[in-house]
């Protein structure tokens, strides 16, 4: 049964097709007409553009993607299971409906300047628009192996490891360098002068706050860069 008044959060909405596809005729029957923001698998979106264009009809507007990475050896490091093919065929399903992705991103600490750049030319070229950027943070119980000797920020600091923090130490730049390169990673994807333009369909005070969040993200690294000066 559907709520008529409340707000849910739902961490993994597109797993299951006969769900999502009971949720759309749901929608239909009680003829309710909502704009959804909700978090999807890249392997599901792929897999089923038919859904996301009948859900785009019903009020989809916006899905954020765990993508962590669009390079099929890292994908696999991060033992994700899927590969960057998935990942491109999902943001095609989602262009080609205008709905709007907000993709996760995961920066590795072996990257230099190259591989941020080859990172960033991607994102642009897949026409992302929202980007979070995480960089690499072995959290406990998430199966993936680790040698704890490579942490620059201990467990202890539980404060720090808020998915922002650089806490394995860069292997190929230093810590100045890989904080300046996520931030320019930041800029050019949310800064996309076609993405600016993609914004003015959002009210004015929409625009203002997308614009404001981008600048309190930038804030946030410029601190962490001047901290290490």
């Amino acid at each position: 049964m559907l709520s008529k008044a409340c707000d849910n959060i739902d961490d993994n909405f597109l797993v299951s097709e006969k769900r999502v596809r009971d949720f759309l005729e749901l929608l239909k029957i009680h003829k309710i007409q909502k704009k959804y923001l909700i978090y999807g698998r890249a392997d599901f979106i792929a897999k089923h553009p038919e859904i996301i264009k009948d859900f785009k009809k019903s009020g989809l507007r916006t899905i954020i993607v765990g993508f962590e990475s669009f390079n099929d050896n890292e994908l696999s490091s991060l033992n994700k299971k899927t590969i960057a093919e998935t990942n491109e065929k999902a943001m095609k399903v989602l262009n080609d409906n205008g709905i709007d992705c907000y993709a996760s991103m995961i920066v590795m600490p072996e990257w230099d300047k190259e591989d941020f750049e080859r990172a960033t030319i991607k994102m642009r070229k897949l026409g992302i628009k929202f980007v979070n950027i995480q960089p690499l943070t072995p959290l406990e119980k998430t199966d993936m192996p680790f040698d704890e000797s490579r942490l620059i920020i201990p467990r202890t600091e539980c404060e720090k490891w808020d998915l922002a923090h650089v806490v394995v130490r860069p292997e190929k730049l230093t810590l100045t360098q890989y904080y300046k390169e996520i931030l320019k990673m930041y800029e050019r994807v949310s800064l996309n002068p076609l993405n600016l333009i993609h914004h003015l369909k959002y009210p004015l005070y929409m625009q203002i706050k997308l614009f404001r969040g981008i600048i309190k993200v930038r804030k946030q690294y410029l601190k962490k860069i001047l901290c290490q000066k």
